[in-house]
């Protein structure tokens, strides 16, 4: 994901301290942290740390400080990244000051140096200044953030205003701040298909969201970027991660819905600011919408723009999408982006009948649409067993023959694939027996997404 480079600045040691470990603690895909309490060390860390900065997180008296020894700064120039025009270009003070010295500091160690706006106006970091209760926010033209609140909302703002730099400048966040990961791979010609994988199943109770986050397990297992994006109309989400839902998070799906509508051209930097990463999968997700009618109502034009914005920037590996059972119209849509739908069938007829009634419904949309979505279907057998009926077996057979495929995958029965922990349902593959055999889940899962894997596995490895 999106790692900025943050440092904090401050002289009150022991907040910054446990602002730091909060963020590295919680947030590590989120943020590289550097903090500071002492302005001569900050200068010196701006100056000649090639890193670029790009949030200053800084309190008011810090500031004046540092604004205070802006000539030899600035002397140095070249060799930092600071925001000598402020947010919107309209820090006067600070920005006279700066251009004051411009090209005139010629003190020691340091070399004359032209200012070049064009050359620097991508790379100078947006300034947040970390105010209390004592401190009128009107007071200064940055943008401020209240230093006393809840981490997770302190986040939220950091991210939204660092957002906003790029809204203001007509730049997309997704092009203008990509994870340094992604850079080097584009640099090279080397950034991999991002594949977008629905998971579907006509008849409720099938599996497909066992089968969907159990197939992001095992391709986060094989060192891929794994997201998994719930689009079902009541999320199932927090029965198998983590969503501390009783504390009402502002930043949820609502707000992702929200910018899908708008086609808010930050709609990646958004997800990048309010997913939340499984601590033992490493698998990415985001927390249920306020109201399940928020997704029942977006369009089809809605889900294209979402999930084009995710895939575009070529930093997922994988995302699977996991659909409820209607055949709603944001269903097809989402179809019709994917690259493959897993089909979940259970052996039994209700099943059975469902399955059919789709595959005809899907040769309808093809004659209505001219998109055909029978050629990306992936079929998953869930709970087989050996010793079903052959009357269940021919029923299997018959939905082969009539979907034309002569392939299909058997999820065995039995295979338990979730336990209770706490509020929520903890997934896991197995991986190997005793034996040193795998199970059937972690055997058959592995083969389904087998053809992901290979496909990214020039530059995960």
């Amino acid at each position: 994901m999106m790692r900025l480079s943050l440092v904090i600045a401050d002289k009150d040691k022991a907040y910054v301290e446990s602002l730091t470990g909060f963020l590295t603690d919680k947030y590590p895909q989120k943020f590289r942290v550097s903090f500071f309490t002492d302005k001569n060390h900050l200068a010196d860390f701006l100056m000649k740390s090639g890193e670029k900065v790009e949030v200053l997180l800084i309190s008011p008296e810090l500031y004046d400080e540092l604004k205070s020894c802006c000539h030899a700064f600035y002397a140095n120039y070249k060799k930092i990244n600071v925001n000598c025009h402020g947010i919107n270009g309209n820090h006067q003070e600070f920005n006279t000051n700066c251009r004051e010295f411009n090209g005139n500091y010629h003190g020691p160690g340091a070399s004359h140096h032209e200012f070049n706006t064009e050359e620097y106006k991508e790379k100078v970091p947006v300034i947040i200044l970390l105010v209390g209760n004592d401190v009128p926010r009107e007071s200064y033209a940055f943008n401020t953030i209240f230093k006393y609140q809840h981490g997770d909302k302190l986040v939220s703002d950091i991210i939204g205003i660092y957002e906003s730099k790029y809204e203001n400048s007509g730049l997309s966040l997704k092009h203008a701040g990509k994870c340094e990961e992604y850079s080097e791979k584009k640099g090279q010609g080397d950034v991999n298909k991002t594949w977008l994988v629905s998971v579907y199943s006509p008849a409720g109770g099938a599996g497909k969201t066992t089968i969907a986050v159990n197939s992001c397990i095992q391709c986060a297992r094989e060192g891929m970027k794994a997201l998994y994006l719930n689009l079902e109309s009541i999320s199932s989400t927090p029965c198998f991660f983590e969503c501390d839902l009783n504390n009402e998070p502002s930043n949820n799906f609502s707000t992702i819905i929200l910018a899908a509508k708008e086609k808010n051209k930050n709609l990646y930097a958004k997800i990048e600011g309010m997913k939340l990463v499984d601590a033992v999968h490493n698998i990415h997700y985001l927390l249920p919408p306020d109201s399940s009618l928020e997704v029942e109502e977006m369009l089809p034009d809605e889900i294209k723009y979402l999930l084009r914005e995710i895939t575009l920037t070529g930093y997922y590996d994988v995302v699977f999408a996991d659909l409820d059972s209607s055949l709603a119209v944001r269903n097809l849509a989402v179809m019709e982006e994917s690259d493959n739908i897993i089909l979940v069938h259970t052996p039994g007829i209700v099943s059975r009948q469902k399955i059919l009634g789709f595959y005809k419904e899907l040769g309808i949309y093809r004659r209505l649409k001219g998109v055909n979505l029978q050629e990306k279907l992936v079929l998953v057998v869930n709970r087989y067993d050996e010793s079903i009926p052959e009357k269940i077996k021919d029923d299997i057979d018959v939905i082969c023959a009539t979907m034309g495929i002569e392939q299909y995958f058997k999820i065995p029965v039995g295979n338990q694939a979730a336990g209770y922990t706490g509020d929520y349902l903890r997934l896991g593959l197995h991986g190997r027996s005793r034996t040193g055999e795998q199970d059937g889940l972690t055997r058959e899962i592995r083969k389904l997404v087998d053809k992901y894997i290979k496909a990214g596995s020039a530059t995960v490895m």
